[in-house]
Order: structure tokens, then sequence, then C-alpha cells
């Protein structure tokens, strides 16, 4: 699991900060939902904040802002690196599994 510190578009609402966009690779993406905010959480890393669930494009992910430095970042995983395999004719097959780990 490795740590991104990336860019969060917020507004402010009832004197809360809340994220509606996150800026990860050069590519904006809107924020469908905010599921759930847990105060007050120990990062897997270190590090004490504002832990959100959040939906972008369908899919459930986390979003932590730091408490101290006040930065916004991710965790993503690579649980599979990509593997290819020759066949007989020597061509090189790619499997659609192998890039599961870019999304």
């Amino acid at each position: 699991m490795k740590k991104y510190f990336i860019d969060v578009k917020t507004i402010s609402y009832q004197e809360e900060e809340l994220p509606i966009a996150v800026i990860f690779d050069h590519k904006l993406y809107l924020i469908g939902a905010i599921n759930a905010v847990q105060k007050n959480t120990v990062f897997p890393e270190g590090g004490i904040g504002t832990k959100y669930t959040i939906t972008v494009n369908t899919k459930e992910t986390y979003l932590f802002h730091d408490k101290h430095s006040l930065k916004w970042h991710v965790y993503k995983e690579y649980a599979n690196p990509p593997t290819y395999q020759l066949e007989k004719d020597d061509q090189l097959q790619i499997f659609g599994t192998d890039f599961d780990y870019l999304t």
C-alpha cells in the first residue's frame, strides 16, 4: 500500500470543509457522494485526521485529510503486478487482469 498526496477541490458548508473533486494523475474526478465521515482517525501509515468514504464513478474509496499538515492523500494497493505469457507461436498475450492495478 502506498500513500499518494493529491489535490482536492473543496467547498465550505456549515463551517466544515467538504471535498467535491479530486485530482489524481492529472485527471479531475468528481465526488458523487460522501458516504461517511470519520473524524480523528489514525491513518494506516501514521498521522491523524479525517477519513472520508466517497463514491467516485460508482466506485467506493477512501480519502484522507491530515489534521496537522492539512494535506489530502489516498492509499493505493497493487494486488497483482502485470504478468505476461508466451504462447506456442511466440506472440505475447496480455490478460485483462494484468491492468487491474491501474484502476
